[in-house]
């Protein structure tokens, strides 16, 4: 990251300067789309008022709400606020020096704050610098032992939940990561020392599945119950029972209600303020891995048929099923129009839940056996495998982007059939924008207008984290760090920062 400091020397304002030709927020909107080393190279080496524009908050809270989207700035914002322990204000226009006091604040949104005391070019920095060792697969490992028994499940804490406790003097501000264990377990520890900060005991079975709710930790498991927490005394508040095998899975939509999933092949709905089940659903005749609501009352359910089915709770109804895996579904996650699943066939499959076919718009291999588990966030995908490793993938303009390709792709084939003589390719890094390169081959022919579907191998591939020396059950990820449950009795951190 090229530095922003002021130069040892800039020239005087020049016989014309942009600021007498350009209103100041004009060319604040202009610096904000330009690259980052245009603007510290070129511009800031201009004369002072250009220098006093590129380092004005304005600007660099523009140039990071167009690198990382309004919600993750958000988030990162939030974040750093609760790292410096710092209250937000508004924005005063008088808080700026001379040449940038003219500018105004960074969004017309009246309620967008900020913190006089957090440097948003440091913010910037730090997370270029992150994302750079992402690209570059450069981490430090940590192994976190304390567990006797195969480790399943693994979940990162909001950093809220943390903060709070942390105010409170209850625990350290990096105990961010829960993990559940057959030895009956649930542990808390903190990643930058590999310290157990505490141990909640209290089912009589192996810890399958971990949510959080509020201040509600939920837990099922192999002893046919999901059990609710106190978060922060770590004491039961109430036991569902209902379940008549293990609980492969939870989610917490909509308080209070909750869906579970068991290897019973129900479903069940519960309501958390009252800890009684109000309705079971038999879908099929299939094991139920996973699931993840993806609106109010509909879900998507993973299972041992080979299927993804799109499931109306309150109708028992099948509204849509993906096909494609040669077997069971044991992970997935939706977002918008994107479904991603992992399967016992060792494959990831991508599919476009607003589109017409049932089969994958994308194939990723890479992984030997089972993938147990996967996470998705923006451009960024992580799964877990019983060959041992976690494979990192990256499709630069978001997952999203890969059905945009087969959009394109639809429409080749049209014009295909509209005129035979004609390729459909004539340049790849047409169709392809986001670094996706096709294996489609003869089975293009086989295409028709409601089978669209071809095999995608992202070249933006991190490669395998390797270290455990059991199957990967369970992987989660935040802006900086993965963290990994395995079958040999350890939580893994892989810290990006």
């Amino acid at each position: 990251m090229t530095s922003t400091s002021s130069p040892s020397s800039l020239s005087s304002s020049p016989p014309y300067s942009l600021l007498d030709v350009l209103d100041a927020d004009v060319l604040l909107h202009i610096f904000s789309h330009l690259d980052v080393r245009d603007v510290c190279l070129g511009a800031m080496q201009t004369c002072w008022e250009l220098y006093h524009v590129c380092i004005s908050e304005a600007l660099w809270w523009d140039v990071c709400k167009r690198a990382w989207g309004d919600q993750q700035w958000k988030d990162m914002r939030q974040r750093a606020r609760q790292r410096h322990n710092k209250t937000p204000h508004e924005r005063s226009s008088s808080s700026s020096g001379s040449s940038s006091s003219s500018l105004s604040s960074p969004s017309n949104d009246k309620d967008e704050v900020y913190d006089d005391d957090v440097d948003v070019r440091d913010l910037y920095k730090r997370r270029y610098t992150i994302d750079k060792a992402w690209i570059k697969g450069r981490y430090t490992r940590r192994v976190l032992n304390g567990h006797t028994a195969p480790v399943r499940c693994v979940k990162l804490l909001p950093h809220s939940f943390v903060y709070d406790a942390h105010d409170s003097g209850t625990m350290s501000e990096n105990a961010t990561v829960l993990s559940g264990s057959d030895d009956k377990t649930i542990k808390q520890w903190d990643h930058t020392t590999g310290e157990c900060v505490r141990t909640i005991t209290g089912h009589t079975n192996a810890v399958t599945c971990l949510q959080i709710v509020d201040s509600t930790l939920l837990s099922g498991s192999s002893d046919y119950t999901i059990k609710t927490w106190d978060f922060y005394d770590g004491k039961i508040t109430s036991s569902l029972e209902g379940h008549t095998d293990l609980v492969t899975w939870m989610q917490c939509h909509t308080y209070p209600q909750l869906v579970s999933c068991s290897y019973d092949a129900t479903i069940r709905l519960w309501d958390l303020s009252t800890s009684q089940c109000v309705s079971t659903l038999r879908p099929n005749h299939s094991f139920l891995w996973y699931l993840q609501m993806v609106q109010a009352n509909v879900a998507a359910v993973g299972a041992s048929s080979r299927e993804t089915i799109i499931l109306d709770l309150r109708s028992n109804q099948v509204e849509k099923s993906f096909a494609g895996h040669k077997g069971s579904v044991y992970c997935l996650q939706n977002q918008g129009r994107v479904l991603i699943t992992g399967s016992g066939d060792d494959n990831v499959h991508v599919y476009d839940m607003a589109g017409v076919s049932s089969k994958p718009a994308a194939v990723l291999e890479g992984h030997t056996n089972c993938i147990d588990s996967l996470q998705f966030k923006g451009s960024r995908l992580i799964t877990g495998s019983r060959d041992r490793h976690i494979r990192v993938w990256n499709e630069p303009k978001g997952w999203s982007n890969v059905l945009q390709v087969i959009d394109s792709i639809n429409e080749k084939t049209q014009q295909q059939r509209a005129s035979p003589n004609k390729p459909i390719v004539e340049n790849d890094d047409d169709i392809f924008p986001g670094g996706i390169t096709t294996s489609i081959g003869e089975d293009l022919g086989d295409v028709d207008s409601n089978d669209s579907i071809k095999y995608f191998h992202p070249r933006y591939n991190s490669g395998a984290l390797s270290g455990h020396t059991g199957g990967v059950w369970s992987v989660c990820m935040d802006d900086d760090k993965i963290v990994s449950a395995s079958d040999d009795s350890t939580v893994r951190v892989w810290d990006y920062a």
